[in-house]
């Protein structure tokens, strides 16, 4: 008789534990759509490391900040734009703009690179 009631709760506890995993499955899925029902593409994906080294390039070649906003990873976000920051200084030649460069260690070598080239 212990064994039965035992296998009746065991047998609920996965039967509630089932549940509560499906509800927490739709509302994330949920939290994906958009007011008009279509899943958003962002919050669906996370970006690779491919991803973002071409945004890196990419930001870096044309000398724009804005195009680092792109990466969704903080940290991979400031990394940008401290490599757009020390392209543009060796580009121009001008330390001031190293002073930008988030990374104490990329800063000192922005300031010693650009500053042999003036």
């Amino acid at each position: 008789m212990n064994k039965k009631i035992l296998f009746l709760i065991l047998g609920a506890a996965i039967i509630i534990l089932l549940i509560i995993i499906s509800v927490t499955s739709k509302k994330s899925e949920t939290s994906l759509q958009s007011q008009n029902g279509e899943v958003n593409p962002a919050a669906s994906q996370v970006q690779t490391q491919e991803e973002r080294d071409e945004i890196m390039r990419e930001a870096s070649l044309k000398g724009d900040l804005t195009i680092c906003d792109q990466i969704q990873d903080q940290n991979a976000k400031v990394y940008c734009k401290d490599n757009v920051y020390y392209s543009l200084a060796v580009g121009v030649k001008d330390v001031k703009i190293c002073d930008n460069i988030i990374d104490n260690v990329r800063k000192d070598y922005c300031l010693k690179i650009v500053g042999q080239t003036e």
